[in-house]
C-alpha cells in the first residue's frame, strides 16, 4: 500500500499504479480462478453474484478436499450468501464459509485485484495470465 491508504482497491488505484501492482501479483506462485457472470438483460447484480457464489461453491467442492472459503462481507446482505451456499453446496467434500472484513483481512484484496484485472480485458487481462488458472464464464 501507499502511504495513507487503509486498504487496496483497484478501481481506486491510477493506471501507473495498477500496472505496477498487476506486475507484482503475476510474480506470485498463485492458482487464481476468476468466475464471471456476464449482464443479461433483467438479470441484477444480485442474481449475477448468486450463479458466481453457486458455481464457486462447486467448484470447490469437485476438487474432493475439506475447504473454507473466505467472502468479503457485505455486512447486511450476507444472510443472501448463506442462502447461496447451503443450496449450492453437497454434503461432502465439507466447505465451510466465513464473511470476513476486507479493511483487515488483505489476502480479500486479490480476488479484488484479479476480478478488475480480467474484466478490464486486453493488456490488463494479459498482465497477470501466467496466475490464471481458470476463467468460468456462469449464466
Amino acid at each position: 500500500m501507499l502511504p495513507g491508504q487503509q486498504r487496496l482497491h483497484f478501481k481506486k488505484e491510477a493506471p501507473r499504479r495498477r500496472r505496477e501492482l498487476a506486475t507484482a501479483l503475476a510474480q506470485l506462485e498463485l492458482d487464481v480462478s476468476v468466475f464471471a457472470c456476464r449482464s443479461a438483460i433483467g438479470r441484477s447484480e444480485a442474481e449475477s453474484r448468486e450463479l458466481c457464489l453457486a458455481a464457486i461453491v462447486e467448484d470447490l467442492q469437485d476438487r474432493g478436499v475439506p475447504m473454507t472459503l473466505f467472502l468479503e462481507s457485505r455486512h447486511h446482505q450476507d444472510i443472501e450468501d448463506h442462502a447461496v451456499i447451503s443450496r449450492a453446496r453437497r454434503p461432502r467434500p465439507a466447505i465451510s464459509y466465513e464473511h470476513v472484513d476486507a479493511d483487515h483481512d488483505p489476502l480479500l484484496w486479490l480476488p479484488d485485484a484479479f476480478a478488475w484485472l480480467v474484466g478490464a480485458g486486453r493488456d490488463w487481462r494479459r498482465r497477470i495470465e501466467p496466475t490464471l488458472s481458470k476463467s468460468v464464464d456462469v449464466g
